[in-house]
């Protein structure tokens, strides 16, 4: 199969899906049909039983656990063609993503939208339509906080090439990331931190006495029914032992029921875990990353995905108790009692490693969905961070990859360096000014990440992003867009006070008020962070603005953005030329519209 071509590979897979659903869907009929007939032949036998008692009630004993395991049986093939619907499904979204359909139907990462952030909502990092729903696939929502922390905290340049090498490993594992999706697609992403927490709880035991009184209480009230349908026993004798053991069953409730009520919440989430870690554990990694997530997982005699994997057994048991046909064995059983037995071993036994399973899961799971991004954009590059004196970023041919790749036009960034530092970026109304700098800037951010970029070749040296470039004023907080901005920029300016050096990206700066307090304000911001040695990137459409490039002190130029009136409509070419624009299209885009000017 040919992995280089996403969209061959995902199409291929889909109809491979396809045909194995209906393979399962066939033996999902077939027992179905046995589970009827094995549940006609125990009516029969059960009638032949208490009616007329021309059978033994063993043979109805018999005909229920048969019953039993074909309901097992079936339950495992309906798990199997479910996970294969889910696979299907991920291939689909997969195929929906490369043909730019991925907007408004993933993970938008709303919780992590912060304003005080010097970049996150002016690079759309969260929310609808941005990079983390065109990124993330997390199945776990510790996945989803390392992912989100890798866009918004740069890495180390070594922490960065250990990504890049594990991304690199992982792109083209697309049956790895086939299964571990369909593992979780079935509900939201997993919420670790009730099982964590759950993990560090005091353990409640249940005295061996009190187990082994329970055993024989059961067995004298099976063997007692037998008996007495035998007409052998009275039913004072069955009827006591049972009620003995309800009474058994209501005393320890109040221990039973705070220690299953988790794993019982959790039942499904730990299937999907048992799963997740079986990837891990099984596959031979060669990058440093996934080596060492996989020995974490190791280090122990027994293997997490198996622990999780008998918990989730004993989680299945407790909930088979809601069978119609289980229950009253349930109760005779003393069932919850022995199982909280076993859960509580299990939890004296692995709970405390519960946490650093979660958060090795956790990372793995950032690193598939930043994996699944670099396997689908095979024409992205992975960038060279270089540890350099000099902050600096370069790239040839970039574009801003949540444009769809047919309308998205490139430009070189050249900015630091042997470069200048400071671009001042001029142009007419929608010729594309904000849209080269949220590029620069989304650039950055996916470089210093680990993520592949939309570019032929990228180098940059460690930086700090910040912008401001969507900024808006709050009725609520009685704070104007200025004074917002003003706070922004006092953000960026604090930044330079740590390192690395700051890349900053100022849009239309200070356009709330006067053009001579603007020019005066800018002047000086600009000129303070130069002096910081900060690099970075203004634009205007004051065109006194652009004097700044010629008076600042420091290697700069003057770029801009154009367009051209033709045939009564405006036409863009988004590419970004030296010099200062001689131009403006504000009357020309009033006249458009109708407005008499």
């Amino acid at each position: 199969m040919d992995k280089s071509d996403p969209k061959a590979f995902y199409t291929q897979r889909r109809e491979e899906l396809y045909q194995g659903e209906e393979v399962l869907k066939a033996w999902e009929g077939r027992l179905g049909l046995a589970r009827f007939v094995v549940f006609c032949v125990g009516c029969f036998f059960g009638w032949s039983t208490f009616a007329n008692h021309t059978l033994s009630g063993w043979w109805l004993a018999v005909s229920i656990g048969l019953f039993l395991c074909l309901l097992l049986v079936h339950e495992r093939i309906n798990r199997r063609w479910f996970r294969q619907r889910m696979a299907r499904h991920s291939i689909e979204m997969g195929i929906e993503r490369l043909a730019d359909r991925w907007m408004g139907r993933g993970n938008a990462g709303q919780r992590f939208q912060r304003e005080d952030h010097p970049y996150a909502a002016d690079l759309d990092i969260f929310g609808s339509h941005s990079l983390f729903e065109r990124v993330c696939l997390c199945q776990t929502r510790v996945g989803e906080d390392k992912l989100a922390g890798w866009l918004i905290q740069a890495g180390t340049p070594e922490a960065i090439k250990q990504r890049q090498k594990a991304l690199i490993e992982l792109a083209p594992m697309g049956d790895l990331r086939e299964r571990m999706y369909a593992y979780s697609k079935d509900a939201a992403p997993v919420d670790l931190e009730p099982l964590e927490n759950w993990g560090a709880m005091p353990i409640s035991r249940v005295p061996l006495g009190i187990r082994v009184v329970a055993v024989l209480l059961s067995f004298v009230t099976f063997y007692g029914f037998f008996e007495w349908v035998s007409g052998r026993w009275d039913l004072w004798v069955w009827a006591s032992s049972l009620l003995a053991t309800l009474v058994l069953n209501l005393v320890f409730r109040g221990v039973t029921r705070p220690v299953l009520e988790i794993v019982e919440k959790q039942a499904a989430d730990l299937s999907r875990l048992g799963g997740m870690l079986r990837l891990i554990e099984k596959k031979d990694f060669q990058s440093q990353i996934l080596r060492d997530a996989r020995d974490r997982l190791h280090a122990r005699k027994e293997a997490p995905s198996r622990a999780i994997g008998r918990l989730w057994v004993y989680a299945d048991l407790l909930s088979s108790r809601k069978n119609a046909l289980f229950a009253p064995l349930s109760i005779a059983m003393s069932w919850e009692l022995h199982i909280t037995h076993l859960v509580e071993s299990w939890r004296a036994k692995h709970g405390q490693y519960l946490g650093e399973w979660f958060a090795t899961l956790g990372e793995f799971d950032a690193l598939i969905s930043l994996a699944a991004y670099a396997f689908e954009n095979p024409d992205h590059t992975f960038a060279e961070v270089v540890e350099s004196d000099v902050p600096f970023i370069r790239a040839d041919a970039a574009g801003h990859p949540l444009i769809s790749s047919n309308r998205c036009v490139r430009n070189d960034i050249r900015l630091g360096g042997k470069d200048p530092r400071l671009l001042v970026i001029s142009g007419s109304n929608m010729s594309g000014k904000s849209t080269y700098l949220r590029t620069v800037g989304i650039t950055a951010v996916m470089a210093l990440a680990g993520l592949p970029v939309r570019a032929r070749q990228v180098s940059l040296s460690p930086l700090q992003v910040g912008a401001s470039m969507r900024i808006t004023d709050s009725l609520s907080a009685g704070r104007s867009r200025f004074q917002a901005e003003i706070e922004r920029v006092r953000l960026l300016v604090r930044l330079c006070d740590k390192k690395p050096p700051l890349l900053f990206l100022l849009d239309e700066i200070f356009s709330g008020t006067n053009s001579h307090d603007r020019l005066e304000g800018a002047r000086g911001v600009v000129g303070g962070l130069m002096r910081q040695e900060a690099i970075g990137m203004v634009t205007t459409h004051d065109l006194a603005l652009t004097r700044i490039a010629e008076e600042i002190g420091v290697p700069a130029d003057n770029v801009h953005f154009s367009d051209r009136w033709e045939e009564q409509e405006l036409h863009f070419d988004y590419k970004m030329r030296p010099g200062v624009t001689r131009h403006s299209n504000a009357l020309a885009l009033m006249r458009a519209v109708g407005l008499e000017v």
